[in-house]
């Protein structure tokens, strides 16, 4: 790379542990896409075909920069749009809490919502499934009044 390039990366953990070779000459970013939300009106075709964002529905983008000046970030934030477009915002933290972030939202809490609604589903599902209800039987009655 170029002395003064920025060096950007899809995921956080590396960063985070270190792992990346670091040379003093250049800067380094991260950016996750949020991929585009489930609670958001999509107007067309291509948007609801777009689960994970990067064609045609918006999402916002978390990005960690910790070295570098304004203007690089600012440029950096072009990029990132132009990466993962269309995006609505870049919300800019550190790599710490987007090396926490990403994989708690992710993984640990959209995995406990995903287990729990499971249980819940197959609970009521067997609930339903078995539970015999007895028949209705038709009242003469109802006949009876039809004809008066």
């Amino acid at each position: 790379m170029k002395p003064g390039a920025v060096l950007l990366t899809l995921d956080p953990a590396a960063a985070y542990a270190n792992l990346i070779f670091q040379r003093d000459d250049i800067d380094y970013a991260v950016a996750h896409p949020c991929h585009p939300s489930v609670f958001l009106e999509r107007y067309t075709k291509e948007e609801h075909a777009d689960a994970f964002g990067g064609i045609a529905a918006v999402q916002h983008v978390a990005a960690a920069w910790e070295t570098g000046s304004d203007a690089q970030r600012d440029q950096l934030s072009k990029v990132i749009r132009v990466m993962y477009g269309p995006v609505e915002q870049v919300h800019w933290v550190t790599v710490t809490q987007l090396a926490y972030l990403e994989p708690t939202v992710v993984e640990t809490v959209a995995c406990m919502v995903g287990a729990f609604m499971k249980r819940r589903w197959t609970k009521r599902l067997s609930t339903v499934a078995y539970r015999r209800r007895p028949q209705r039987r038709c009242s003469t009655d109802i006949f009876r009044l039809r004809w008066r």
